[in-house]
């Protein structure tokens, strides 16, 4: 099945369906602090976690962002 987008110039760009299952963009993120410390997190390992889901959750913005740009629905 394909579907068609209708980009700002009002022309249309045809995609194919996509599979089933796509994979969800990032983990659980762990908690901050209580009281005090509201937002900080307690271990490195904690803070570590949070760094890299946000890096996860950039490289799959910059690709779908790529690939609306050259399917021409977003400018570039």
């Amino acid at each position: 099945m394909s579907t068609q987008l209708r980009r700002p110039n009002g022309t249309y760009h045809t995609i194919t369906a996509q599979p089933a299952t796509v994979a969800a963009v990032a983990g659980l993120t762990p908690a901050g602090g209580t009281g005090a410390t509201a937002g900080a997190y307690d271990t490195a390992a904690n803070r570590d976690v949070l760094i890299a889901t946000v890096a996860e959750i950039k490289v799959s913005l910059n690709d779908l962002i790529a690939k609306l740009k050259t399917a021409g629905i977003i400018a570039t």
